[in-house]
């Protein structure tokens, strides 16, 4: 008898604990959520197309100034059959290709992003062989007073493709009062090998024996 209802008692207080569980408040939900997504450059590179989706507000072509990125003109997108015949025009002036890959196009470094202890920097990060140095930094948005800090990733990196310049798109998810929200930023970089602030210094050859072959 006891048995049989310590048995009871024991699946009452399991169904309670999953009923708890379920009903239970997520620990942050999702407010918002921005999309870019790269897709061509003009002629001389002094301009870019992006694709752009707001959960809010909807989805947009925009056309942006390369090192500013400022917007130039925007293009709302209403469905599908809209979507195609815009970007069909559009790429009548935006028909530079491109290259969306990590490692520049000459093969010789690969980019990626850190973000600093605590939460309060990214930087954009170059990898060499055995080398890692500092592209530049990545600013980071952040709401006041809040208990967590923005956490950052890179989606996307972007080269023209003579390799001499390069967009990363980051996104950031941001806590917000009523939750997170995630959002995609672009960023521009001039990029020279040379301009890279290394943290590892570079590997002497090794020693070459006298009068060897």
């Amino acid at each position: 008898m006891k048995r049989s209802l310590r048995l009871v008692l024991a699946l009452t207080l399991s169904a309670a604990s999953g009923v708890l569980a379920m009903t239970a408040a997520p620990a942050s939900a999702q407010t918002r959520e921005i999309r870019m997504k790269f897709i061509a450059y003009n002629a001389d590179l002094s301009q870019y197309l992006i694709k752009l989706e707001d959960s809010a507000q909807g989805a947009a072509f925009q056309i942006r100034e390369t090192e500013t990125a400022k917007i130039k003109k925007v293009q709302a997108i209403a469905d599908k059959a809209d979507e195609v015949a815009k970007l069909k025009v559009l790429k009548k002036t935006f028909k530079v290709e491109a290259i969306i890959d990590q490692q520049d196009p000459k093969g010789r470094v690969s980019l990626f992003g850190s973000q600093e202890k605590k939460g309060k920097g990214f930087n954009l990060m170059a990898l060499m062989g055995a080398r890692v140095g500092v592209v530049g930094p990545i600013p980071l948005t952040t709401e006041e007073n809040a208990k967590k800090p923005t956490k950052a990733s890179v989606k996307e990196v972007v080269w023209s493709p003579d390799g001499g310049q390069v967009h990363v798109i980051v996104t950031q998810k941001i806590p917000r009062p009523d939750g997170i929200e995630e959002v995609d930023g672009i960023h521009f970089f001039k990029f020279k090998i040379w301009k890279v602030k290394w943290l590892q210094p570079e590997p002497e050859p090794p020693p070459t024996e006298e009068g060897g072959q």
